[in-house]
C-alpha cells in the first residue's frame, strides 16, 4: 500500500529505482494532495536515477553544512545569528525556491530600522552560502543575483577631541606629496659633467716629423669615453 493514514496524516511508502525503501510523511490530511506528493516523489527519484539530475537541496541542509565547514571562523557567532534569522523565514524551502525578490522583501521588512551596512552583511552571508553551493558543493546550477544596499559616496566623518588634534607645525607633510596627473617628476640622478674633447696629439719621430710609419694614435672623445685607434 503506497498511502496510509496515521493520526490524521497521510504517509507514503515506495521503493526508489536503486532499491531503497522510503517512508515519508506528506504533512497533509487530504488524500488527493497526499497522492500528488507520492507521484511527484516517485517521478523525482526516477529522474535522479536515470536522467542524472541533481537532487533538490533545502536551505536547512545548506545552512547546516556551512556552519560545519566554517566553525573555525572568528565571526562564527555572527554567522550563527544571521543564519538563525534567515531560517525563521526559509525553513523547508529548497535552494531553487529562494529568489532575489524573496530575500529583498525579507530584509527590507525585517531589517527596516537597520543601516544599509548591516543589511549588506546579511546579504553577503547568504550570497556566500549560495556561491559555495553552486561552485563547490555542486548542488545548484545557478544562483540569484542578490541586491547590495550600501552605495558609494558617503564619507564617514570622525571628530577629534582637542587633545587629539594634530598640529601641522609639529608634523610637517611628507616630501612624497601627491602630484597632479601628467606632472613631470624631477629626476634624482646626478647630472653628468660637461664633456670637453681632449686635444689632438700626434707622436713624432726622432727627426721631428710625424712618425707615420710605425703608428699613428688619434685620441678622440665620444660620449665621455676615449677610444684609441691604431693603424699599421
Amino acid at each position: 500500500m503506497a498511502l496510509w493514514k496515521r493520526a490524521g496524516i497521510y504517509y507514503v511508502k515506495l521503493t526508489s529505482p536503486d532499491g531503497t525503501l522510503l517512508r515519508r510523511s506528506t504533512g497533509t490530511a487530504d488524500r488527493q494532495k497526499a497522492q500528488e506528493y507520492h507521484d511527484r516523489l516517485k517521478a523525482e527519484l526516477w529522474d535522479l536515477q536515470y536522467l542524472k539530475r541533481k537532487p533538490r537541496r533545502t536551505w536547512d541542509e545548506a545552512a547546516l553544512r556551512w556552519l560545519k565547514e566554517k566553525a573555525h571562523k572568528k565571526s562564527y557567532r555572527d554567522d550563527v545569528a544571521r543564519i538563525r534569522w534567515f531560517t525563521r523565514h526559509l525553513r523547508g524551502m529548497t535552494l531553487d525556491q529562494v529568489s532575489r525578490a524573496l530575500i529583498d522583501r525579507l530584509i527590507s521588512r525585517g531589517l527596516a530600522r537597520r543601516s544599509d551596512r548591516t543589511k549588506d552583511l546579511y546579504v553577503a552571508l547568504i550570497r556566500a552560502i549560495f556561491r559555495k553551493a553552486m561552485r563547490e558543493w555542486e548542488w545548484i546550477e545557478t544562483m540569484p543575483s542578490f541586491r547590495t544596499y550600501a552605495r558609494g559616496g558617503k564619507v564617514r566623518v570622525r571628530w577629534l577631541r582637542s587633545d587629539k588634534r594634530v598640529d601641522p607645525a609639529e608634523h610637517p607633510p611628507s616630501r612624497r606629496t601627491a602630484r597632479p596627473i601628467g606632472a613631470r617628476v624631477p629626476s634624482r640622478r646626478r647630472p653628468k659633467p660637461p664633456f670637453f674633447a681632449p686635444p689632438l696629439r700626434v707622436s713624432t719621430g726622432a727627426g721631428g716629423g710625424p712618425n707615420l710609419d710605425r703608428a699613428r694614435t688619434v685620441l678622440t672623445g665620444a660620449a665621455g669615453h676615449i677610444h684609441q685607434i691604431k693603424e699599421l
